[in-house]
């Protein structure tokens, strides 16, 4: 892997409910190398939204961070103050969202919001900022940009938006891209056409994104290394090829065969779950009695790294 533009580092995280917490991430390191598309895969729960919101220090009041570090680009950003991290946040880092048409103002046509962004983060002004915007939407392979433009968000199609919100995002001209569940809102043929941008945008801006999502077909075509988490811990992360090859956590594998309709493990009817348990446990088909008592170490195995106590690691610790 090349130098990372984000690094997390034991990053915890639990939300304060009256007085009882509830643990959402722990001891959550991962990796993002400059110019490369990394995904967080996991179902709903298991913690993605939560670390991508520490990420961009938005946070809800009652969440606690409890220890951990959060680089980019060499700045650790939980050290930062709000107006700092106005700096970073939607110029630097943008974020792209799975409902896009949520994420647009309805009373606001597209030029007027895209300009907006471009004065905001560009200092474009007039003429030019109308040109760097019909630019990126044309970036976005989207038919009469000119059009397009005077249109509200009520009169576009899914894709449409979901195009219009990309375009936004790259206003800044940002580091790094974060999108999230880009392309679940939208119907087969249109998910197909917008990885499709994402990829080529990748590949010709060498633009670093950071994929969040459930999908593990999306993961596929698009992505260079995974991270699969589950109950806020990692559970195994190395390059697309390998997991995909040859994965090595159960949970892994029942993401991996739900591709083709099957359904995950069913829960377990035995063993008390400790707090530093593995939280996959309960569901896990592989799992034995220290499964229920600790979460394991991390360890090498063909090629990748697993945290499981039922897989044969016997390899190095990481």
């Amino acid at each position: 892997m090349s130098d990372p533009i984000l690094r997390i580092e034991n990053l915890s995280l639990s939300y304060l409910v009256g007085d009882t917490k509830f643990r959402a991430l722990k001891s959550v390191s991962m990796s993002v190398p400059r110019g490369s598309v990394v995904a967080l895969v996991g179902e709903s729960g298991s913690g993605k939204t939560t670390l991508i919101r520490s990420i961009m220090r938005v946070l809800p009041k009652q969440a606690v961070i409890e220890e951990g570090k959060i680089y980019f680009e060499g700045k650790d950003l939980l050290s930062l103050n709000e107006e700092d991290m106005l700096k970073i946040r939607g110029k630097k880092i943008s974020m792209v969202f799975q409902d896009p048409i949520s994420h647009l103002n309805p009373v606001m046509s597209v030029k007027e919001q895209l300009i907006e962004s471009i004065e905001l983060h560009r200092g474009l002004k007039g003429k030019e900022a109308e040109n760097e915007a019909l630019r990126l939407l044309s970036l976005m392979r989207l038919k009469d940009p000119q059009r397009v433009l005077n249109l509200f968000p009520h009169q576009l199609s899914g894709g449409m938006a979901q195009r219009v919100l990309i375009a936004m995002a790259l206003a800044s001209n940002p580091s790094l891209l974060i999108a999230d569940e880009p392309t679940s809102a939208l119907d087969p043929t249109v998910q197909i056409r917008i990885l499709s941008l994402l990829k080529e945008i990748h590949e010709n801006e060498n633009l670093t994104i950071l994929l969040i999502t459930h999908d593990l077909s999306v993961v596929a075509y698009i992505a260079d290394f995974v991270y699969v988490i589950y109950g806020g811990r990692i559970m195994e992360y190395g390059d697309v090829h390998r997991i995909f090859g040859r994965p090595l956590h159960p949970y892994t594998k029942d993401l991996l065969l739900s591709l083709s309709g099957r359904s995950f493990s069913e829960p377990k009817k035995s063993g008390t779950l400790l707090e530093d348990a593995c939280p996959f446990a309960p569901r896990c088909p592989q799992a034995i009695e220290a499964c229920f008592k600790q979460f394991p170490k991390y360890v090498n195995l063909n090629g990748g790294v697993v945290a499981c106590h039922s897989v044969n690691v016997g390899r190095d610790d990481t």
